[in-house]
C-alpha cells in the first residue's frame, strides 16, 4: 500500500488524483506529439525577432507608425534651427511638421542600402525615397485624396503622372513662431527692392506714397527717416532723425541701418549680387509674408488679363532665395530668364539677365502690402493649389533610414518643402519553446493584456468567472493560437492549464516562473504597470512585450510606457528590441493597409 504524505486527503480521493494528474501527463505528451508549428519568417525584422525570443530574456516589440519613409541620409529635413540631414538626425531632435509645428524625433531606424527613386515636380522641385515611402496623393476623379507607397504610385497610377493629372498637397506653413531680425523683414524686403547700397549714403527710390510711408514708419521705429534727395523726384537717403558723430572707423557706421544691412553682408551688393539673409528663411510664416511684402510692393507685378502675379530681379542667388521662400510658405512657381538687349552708341548690347518668377498662391493678395497690386489680387484665387508629379525616374541603391515623430500626423517637411507617413510570430514561438522544452524549463505560456476599451465603448461590470470576464480582451490572443493549432488543441492547451490568462492586476505580488509570458497592447499600459509586470519575471521564464504605439487607446497617450521602454531598454544585456515595418513586416489582408491609409487621412480632420 503506497504512503498517504497528503494526510489530509482521504486515499480514494488520493488514487483518482494520481490517476487524473497521469491522465493529464499521457494527453500533454500525445498533444505535444502532435503540435507542428512551422514559423516562417517573411522579413529580415521578422527574424530578428525570432531570433531575440530564442537569445533574451525579455524581448520588446513594436510596430512602425508612419512608416515607408525611408530617405538618403543626404536627403535635407528642416529643424527650427534650418535644415539638416538624415544622416545627421538623430533621437530627441526637433523637426518642423508641414502645418508649422514643431515635433521631436522619437525613432530613428537605420535601413540599410535602398532602391530609392528621384521625383520631380512641376516646379522643378525634387525629391528622393524609397518605394515605400507614404505619399498623400490627389487626382480629380477621386472623392477623396489616397495615401499611396511610392511604389503604387509607379505600379498604377503612372498613366496619370504622363497625363499631368496627379498631385500632391502643399504644405500649409513651415514655421508659426516668430524669431528674433536683425531688421524688420518689410524693412529689409523694400531696401534689397529698391535700396541703393554701393554708395557712402544708404538711399531708396520708390514714387509710391504708401510705400514710402510704411517705410518711413519702420524707420521711424529704430530713429532714422527718408530725407528727400536734392535734383531727385524718387530718390531718398535714409539718414538718423538725430545727428550722430560719424565714426571713422572701417565697417563700423554711425547709420545703424547701414551697419545691420553690412552685418547680414548685403550692404555693398549691386542689384545683380542681392540676396536674402539665411535667418529670414527660418523665421516665421508671418515674417516671410512681411518680407515678400517688402520684395513685391517694391519689384512685384500683378496682371489681370493673365491672373497672374511674378516677381523679377537681375540676381541669380535672390532668384533663387526668393523661390525657396515662396515653396516654404505653400506656393508654386515657375521661373524663366530673359536676356535684354540694349543700343549704346550705336551699338546693341546685352544687359543683366533678368528673372522672372511666377507665383501661384491660394491667396495672391497676401503676397502684397500695396493696395494698388493688393486689389488687382483679389479677383482671383488659386483654390485646392496642389504640386503635380512631372516624373519619377530610378536613382539606384543609397544607404537610407526613416525616423518618426512624435506628432499625430508623423509628417515632416524634407528637400524643398515637399511634405512627406506582431503578435502572431511571438504565438508561434512560444509554442515551439513549449514543446521543445516542456516541463523540464516551461510548463506553461502566460497570456497578458490591457483590459483598456475603445473610445465611447465602456463595457461596464461583466458577470461571470475571471476567465470569462477576460474572454473578450483575450480572444484576439487565442485567434493567433487556432490559426497556428487549430482550435480543439488551443481549448486543450487551456484545459491543461498550458495556457493561461492573466489580468494585470492579478498579476501582483506574483513572480511567475518556468513561463513563456507574453504581454500584448503594451501600448494601452502605464509606465508603472509594465514596471510591475516586467519585475514579475521568475526563475526559467522568458518575456515578451507586444505592441503598436501607433494604436494607443490609453486616456492619456503620454503615459503610455511602450515607445519609453523599446528606447531605454536597447542595447541592454538580455533585452531584446524590435521594430516591425507596417509595409514590410505585418502580414495582413492588404485590404487593411487601404483602410488604415484612409483614416490616417482622416486623422484631424473630423
Amino acid at each position: 500500500m503506497a504512503i498517504n504524505k497528503y494526510n489530509n486527503i482521504p486515499q480514494e480521493d488520493l488514487l483518482e488524483l494520481e490517476e487524473y494528474l497521469n491522465r493529464n501527463n499521457k494527453d500533454e505528451t500525445i498533444l505535444f506529439q502532435t503540435l507542428k508549428i512551422n514559423i516562417k519568417c517573411k522579413s529580415e525584422n521578422q527574424k530578428k525577432l525570432v531570433n531575440s525570443i530564442k537569445e533574451n530574456e525579455i524581448t520588446i516589440c513594436c510596430g512602425l507608425p508612419g512608416t515607408g519613409k525611408a530617405q538618403p541620409l543626404y536627403s535635407k529635413i528642416l529643424t527650427p534651427n534650418g535644415w539638416t540631414t538624415m544622416g545627421d538626425i538623430k533621437e530627441d531632435d526637433e523637426v518642423i511638421t508641414p502645418k508649422g509645428n514643431i515635433t521631436k524625433i522619437i525613432g530613428v531606424y537605420p535601413q540599410g542600402k535602398k532602391d530609392i527613386y528621384k521625383i520631380t515636380f512641376s516646379d522643378g522641385r525634387e525629391v528622393e525615397s524609397c518605394d515605400e515611402h507614404l505619399w498623400k496623393v490627389k487626382y480629380r476623379h477621386w472623392s477623396n485624396d489616397k495615401v499611396l507607397t511610392l511604389k503604387d504610385i509607379i505600379n498604377n497610377h503612372s498613366k496619370k503622372i504622363d497625363d499631368k493629372r496627379l498631385y500632391i498637397p502643399l504644405i500649409e506653413s513651415s514655421g508659426n513662431i516668430d524669431i528674433d531680425l536683425p531688421m524688420n523683414p518689410y524693412l529689409l524686403g523694400t531696401l534689397i527692392g529698391d535700396g541703393g547700397m554701393t554708395n557712402n549714403t544708404l538711399t531708396f527710390s520708390n514714387q509710391d506714397e504708401e510705400v514710402l510711408e510704411l517705410v518711413g514708419e519702420h524707420l521711424n521705429e529704430d530713429g532714422y527717416q527718408l530725407n528727400k534727395l536734392k535734383h531727385s523726384n524718387y530718390d531718398y537717403g535714409i539718414v538718423s532723425i538725430e545727428k550722430i558723430k560719424i565714426s571713422g572707423k572701417k565697417n563700423i557706421f554711425s547709420n545703424l541701418i547701414k551697419s545691420e544691412l553690412n552685418t547680414l553682408g548685403l550692404y555693398g551688393k549691386k542689384s545683380e549680387d542681392k540676396f536674402i539673409p539665411n535667418i529670414y528663411q527660418l523665421s516665421s510664416k508671418k515674417q516671410k509674408l512681411n518680407l515678400i511684402q517688402g520684395l513685391m510692393d517694391t519689384d512685384g507685378t500683378t496682371d489681370t488679363r493673365r491672373c497672374s502675379v511674378s516677381y523679377s530681379t537681375s540676381s541669380k542667388r535672390l532668384s533663387e532665395d526668393f523661390v525657396r521662400l515662396i515653396h516654404s510658405i505653400g506656393g508654386i512657381t515657375n521661373v524663366t530668364i530673359k536676356h535684354p538687349t540694349y543700343t549704346y552708341k550705336g551699338e546693341i548690347k546685352t544687359g543683366l539677365d533678368n528673372y522672372i518668377i511666377n507665383i501661384r498662391y491660394p491667396k495672391p493678395e497676401d503676397l502684397f502690402s500695396l493696395s494698388r497690386k493688393k486689389n488687382v489680387c483679389k479677383t482671383y484665387q488659386y483654390k485646392n493649389l496642389n504640386l503635380r508629379i512631372d516624373s519619377i525616374e530610378y536613382v539606384g541603391k543609397v544607404e537610407s533610414k526613416c525616423i518618426m515623430v512624435e506628432d499625430k500626423e508623423h509628417l515632416y517637411i524634407t528637400d524643398n518643402y515637399v511634405v512627406t507617413h506582431n503578435t502572431f510570430l511571438s504565438c508561434a514561438q512560444a509554442l515551439k519553446l513549449l514543446k521543445t522544452k516542456h516541463p523540464n524549463k516551461y510548463k506553461r505560456i502566460v497570456l497578458i493584456k490591457s483590459v483598456t476599451t475603445l473610445k465611447n465603448e465602456e463595457i461596464g461590470f461583466l458577470k461571470g468567472t475571471l476567465e470569462e470576464k477576460m474572454e473578450p480582451f483575450i480572444d484576439s490572443f487565442m485567434d493567433n493560437f487556432r490559426k497556428l493549432i487549430g482550435k480543439s488543441r488551443t481549448k486543450r492547451l487551456k484545459e491543461l492549464g498550458l495556457i493561461e490568462v492573466l489580468p494585470i492586476a492579478f498579476a501582483r505580488g506574483r513572480s511567475i516562473d518556468n513561463s513563456i509570458i507574453i504581454i500584448d497592447e503594451a501600448q494601452n499600459i502605464s509606465l508603472e504597470n509594465i514596471r510591475t509586470l516586467m519585475t514579475r519575471i521568475g526563475d526559467d521564464s522568458k518575456m515578451i512585450i507586444l505592441g503598436d504605439v501607433k494604436q494607443a487607446d490609453i486616456r492619456n497617450k503620454k503615459d503610455s510606457s511602450l515607445g519609453i521602454i523599446i528606447k531605454k531598454f536597447k542595447n541592454i544585456e538580455n533585452f531584446g528590441t524590435v521594430t516591425l515595418n507596417d509595409e514590410t513586416d505585418v502580414i495582413r489582408n492588404p485590404i487593411i493597409k487601404i483602410i488604415e491609409n484612409i483614416f490616417e487621412n482622416l486623422n484631424g480632420q473630423h
